[in-house]
């Protein structure tokens, strides 16, 4: 058939279209808005079909005038189930012609009530868009509990189970109440709109699909499609399974594509009444453990977070397909065939991206070994990498590369930081490296601060806090100065680290040079580091721009003295003479006297 559309289906452009996407096997269910169209559609697949030797027969329609050119013996003979329904099987569903509508009819046949009589009779019914799923989820469940109670195929029930199948064989007939109609009205003129439920409950999970379409003003839902599994024997929390059942729910959205295409659907919402399941799907799937993790990232895949809502237990449509109910039951339930009121009304949404932290939702998450720019292993790794720059500028850019590879490598692509480095994340590393300093000089006093405990520590004496970042302050008693937080509070640095080198060497610099009491002054300004000008001074001893210019002259070794001048002997009797110069001297005292040169003999 693709192959005849291929060869010679550009003249039946409605036909070409109901061939390549209204059939099922050898059964063409089409349609069009109007009778005219529906005829060109008629005649257009008879003679495309005619070309490859196709006789089509079974006709049938919802309106007589489309028959009455077929010849009788080509028209679909139906099939009667009482005496007021005449009904053919389309696609295994029956369907009224007459009326317009699809419905159900099973009578119940005597069986021996073993395992293999009860999934006979289950498989009798035949529902593949889901429209009594919570009939069948029913079924299903009874099914698990014979497999559970590990009954032999030919083994009658227990009585326990046997009483569930009897109430289920009972109430099957009522189904023939059940009236769907085939027409979902979405044209060009009409907004449609999809919602999608999905709930969950020990006993298993359920997604079902909703359209309401929007014509003058009038909104009308209806019953799209449904899917139900139960729950696996391995037992599983209750969370587990409502996600599970959101990833169904965004499963039945994916089968549905087409269908979305076509009817031009303006929106998509979907539903689940677990706040612990919206808050994970808000979560990054990196640091969710991998069961969590791999649904997420399979719902997210054809969803976005901002498409999930909230709903109510009691407003749930999904919340009895995932429990069961009987065929009575499941006549009188008008949330299930209707959905609830709210999606005939105009929706706002409550879509919120804050995070419930339940326990349930702290459970499966991941132990991070990066959190908040901590490092909780490999630190000692991180101080030899510290040590191996002498300049705090290059320091800071370094570990600002290493920090925002750690925020690329964990975050979604949208958010990924690139580009030169910004101050922030140069403020951010620094911070990252009084951290790691402070952690590796005041382990236990930083643990005791934060449980509370009285300081057994040369620090105790500067009244220590640890601010909102983490870091080690200094308490003191200027609360109240009109200074900066950072002048009343100064940073705690450790004398010997190499961060308080690099940190008076950098001082050093942008005082221009300046000696250990100015550097001093301005350091202190933001950090404490105990025997502050100790440091500096040896730090300013080793600076090279400072040492050249203050150099001190070389003073050669003189000569051993000569012997006239260590023997004792009367005056003058060695005599010796010097010359030096030249000078420049003043011939008088007056201002302006002239400037002569001059030599000197000694």
């Amino acid at each position: 058939l693709i192959q005849l559309v291929e060869d010679e289906g550009k003249p039946f452009p409605l036909a070409s279209n109901a061939i390549l996407n209204d059939i099922y096997v050898d059964d063409i269910c089409s349609g069009s808005d109007d009778v005219t169209s529906a005829l060109r559609l008629q005649r257009e697949l008879v003679d495309l079909l005619d070309l490859g030797g196709f006789s089509l027969r079974k006709w049938s329609s919802n309106h007589s005038s489309l028959l009455h050119a077929v010849p009788a013996d080509h028209l679909n003979t139906p099939l009667t189930f009482s005496t007021a329904d005449h009904s053919l099987k389309i696609l295994g569903i029956q369907y009224d012609p007459s009326n317009d509508v699809f419905s159900f009819s099973i009578q119940p046949r005597p069986i021996r009530v073993t395992k293999r009589g009860v999934l006979s009779e289950i498989g009798r019914i035949y529902d593949p868009l889901g429209w009594v799923t919570p009939l069948s989820f029913y079924a299903k469940h009874l099914m698990q509990l014979l497999w559970i109670k590990g009954l032999d195929w030919d083994e009658v029930l227990p009585p326990d189970i046997l009483k569930l199948w009897n109430d289920f064989v009972t109430e099957i007939p009522v189904l023939s109440n059940v009236r769907i109609p085939r027409l979902i009205p979405v044209t060009d003129s009409t907004v449609n709109k999809l919602f999608g439920f999905c709930d969950a409950s020990e006993k298993g999970y359920s997604a079902v699909l909703y359209v309401t379409t929007r014509i003058h003003n009038v909104v009308q839902p209806h019953l799209l499609k449904a899917k139900s599994r139960v729950s696996p024997l391995k037992t599983l929390s209750i969370p587990r399974l409502e996600l599970s059942g959101a990833q169904l729910l965004s499963q039945l959205v994916v089968s549905v594509q087409p269908f979305i295409q076509r009817a031009r659907i303006e929106s998509i919402q979907l539903f689940t009444d677990s706040t612990i399941v919206i808050s994970w799907l808000r979560t990054p799937p990196h640091k969710l453990k991998t069961f969590v993790a791999n649904r997420v990232v399979d719902i997210l895949t054809v969803t976005s977070p901002q498409q999930w809502h909230h709903v109510s237990s009691s407003k749930n449509p999904a919340d009895p397909a995932s429990r069961g109910l009987l065929g009575d039951e499941l006549v009188k339930c008008q949330l299930w065939w209707t959905g609830p009121d709210f999606i005939c009304e105009p929706f706002t949404g409550n879509c919120t991206n804050k995070i419930i932290s339940s326990s349930e939702y702290i459970e499966e998450l991941k132990p991070q070994s990066v959190d908040s720019l901590h490092v909780s292993t490999n630190r000692r790794y991180l101080l030899d990498v510290l040590e191996k720059y002498s300049s705090l500028s290059r320091a800071q850019k370094v570990f600002a590369y290493i920090l925002r590879f750690l925020h690329n490598r964990f975050c979604e692509r949208k958010d990924r930081s690139i580009g030169p480095l910004t101050p922030k994340q140069i403020q951010e590393s620094n911070l990252f490296l009084i951290r790691l300093t402070q952690w590796n000089a005041f382990r236990s006093e930083i643990n005791s601060l934060k449980k509370g405990s009285a300081l057994d520590s040369p620090l105790r004496h500067l009244s220590p806090f640890i601010d909102k970042d983490g870091l080690l302050r200094v308490g003191g008693r200027l609360g109240r100065a009109k200074l900066p937080f950072s002048s009343k509070h100064p940073l705690i640095i450790p004398h010997n680290s190499h961060y308080a080198k690099m940190l008076c060497d950098y001082f050093h610099v942008i005082t221009l040079h300046g000696g250990p009491r100015v550097t001093a002054a301005l350091l202190n300004r933001q950090y404490w580091i105990p025997s502050i000008r100790k440091l500096l001074r040896m730090r300013i001893h080793r600076c090279l721009r400072c040492y050249l210019p203050n150099a001190e002259a070389v003073t050669p070794k003189m000569s051993e003295l000569p012997e006239a001048r260590i023997e004792g002997q009367r005056a003058f009797l060695d005599v010796s003479i010097d010359y030096g110069g030249p000078y420049t001297i003043r011939e008088s005292l007056r201002r302006n006297a002239p400037k002569s040169k001059c030599y000197l003999a000694v």
